[in-house]
């Protein structure tokens, strides 16, 4: 029996999302001695992660290779385990897409986003009883039939074995890149696929279960990609083998809940409204634009970026500090970029949130997916993780 934190702002509460004690003591006496006097005007887990930000030039600079990221996260106060996880060696081709700190904000808020949903439900199954553990309904790829599934394989990969049911299930994982038979595609829409952790995708609906709506714009990265220099944007790729390498990752580190894909069908039609801007190694612009974004550097980022509203490029995987390290965007190599197995350059589609937000998509054009059987779609997380 798993036992998760109840009070939400408490050291347990903190240390389950991934802090050592020393600082988890820290932020909760800080607080709740904030709260006492009435200057606080943010939510607990916002609260901890300005908190934490203000750490972020102990790390940014902390270098690309695991032992430098494990020891700069121990550092600024990540727990052994969860700095283990995220510099985990075998994985540098996601792992240095982003900031260290990057990976630690988006763990830290699905794992809080996980108890606060564990909560949720333990109240209101303390109302109406205890029900059947376990119901996750999941549909087949080519078919509309729901069937009920009573076990965790649907979501962590684990077996159903009682000694292995804790919150480490989400460490230890092995994925098999399986492509799905039809790639889901629709008439007329280009697919796109990205990684996250399950907690993140399933808190995108306004309300429980997957009702009243999907708020895409929560699925946007922050500031600093390749090609979103002061802004955020939707960062997805058409490689299926990127998005599952990018969740092979994340499960070593994500919330209980596991991690999925999330398959968007993005319309032609809006594609090309947003005028497209195509940028791939080596040409200038491209070493341009990805130089300055990942530096912060506005000196040099081509003109059109400021109001680009779509640009798809070649994936790079270096972080800060080599590209600080540079004496100009000249010295971007092809060592710089994400490759795939068979050798090609991963390219992405970068949205940004001036160009395409608020457009409507159909119900069938953002569907979410297992990780390890992508043919496989997820529906709602039901009350499985309410009985652990």
């Amino acid at each position: 029996m798993v036992k998760y934190p109840r009070d939400l702002e408490s050291i347990a509460a903190l240390q389950f999302c991934g802090l050592n004690y020393r600082v988890a003591k820290d932020i909760n006496d800080r607080w709740h001695a904030a709260r006492a006097c009435n200057m606080v005007n943010l939510d607990f887990i916002d609260w901890v992660i300005e908190y934490l930000d203000v750490r972020r030039h102990h790390i940014d600079n902390c270098g690309g290779l695991c032992d430098q990221w494990k020891i700069q996260l121990q550092d600024i106060g990540v727990n052994d385990q969860l700095a283990a996880a995220i510099a985990m060696p075998g994985h540098d081709m996601v792992r240095l897409t982003q900031p260290a700190l990057e990976w630690v904000i988006e763990t830290m808020k699905c794992r809080y986003h996980f108890l606060e949903y564990h909560k949720s439900f333990s109240n209101e199954r303390g109302h109406k009883g205890r029900q059947d553990p376990g119901r996750i309904h999941k549909t087949s790829g080519n078919t509309s039939d729901s069937v009920s599934v009573n076990t965790s394989d649907d979501i962590l990969g684990t077996s159903n074995d009682p000694s292995t049911d804790t919150a480490d299930n989400a460490y230890t994982n092995t994925y098999t890149l399986v492509p799905p038979a039809n790639n889901f595609a629709l008439p007329g829409c280009t697919v796109l696929w990205r990684a996250f952790d399950r907690m993140h995708v399933e808190n995108c609906w306004r309300r429980p279960f997957r009702q009243g709506g999907f708020r895409l714009q929560w699925l946007t990265s922050q500031p600093g990609g390749d090609f979103n220099m002061d802004h955020t944007a939707w960062c997805f790729t058409v490689s299926l083998e990127g998005a599952q390498r990018h969740a092979a990752y994340l499960q070593n580190f994500a919330s209980p809940a596991g991690v999925c894909l999330v398959r968007l069908a993005l319309p032609d039609r809006l594609i090309e409204d947003a005028k497209p801007h195509i940028l791939h190694f080596p040409a200038e612009d491209f070493k341009k634009a990805v130089y300055s974004c990942r530096t912060m550097d506005s000196k040099m980022l081509p003109r059109f970026l400021w109001e680009a509203g779509l640009v798809i490029g070649d994936a790079c995987r270096s972080d800060i500090r080599p590209f600080r390290n540079m004496d100009d965007w000249s010295e971007i190599s092809e060592h710089n970029l994400v490759k795939l197995s068979d050798g090609t350059t991963m390219t992405q589609h970068v949205l940004s949130c001036r160009g395409l937000l608020g457009r409507s998509l159909e119900p069938d054009h953002v569907t979410i997916h297992s990780a390890l059987k992508p043919d496989e779609y997820l529906s709602p997380i039901i009350e499985y993780y309410m009985f652990l």
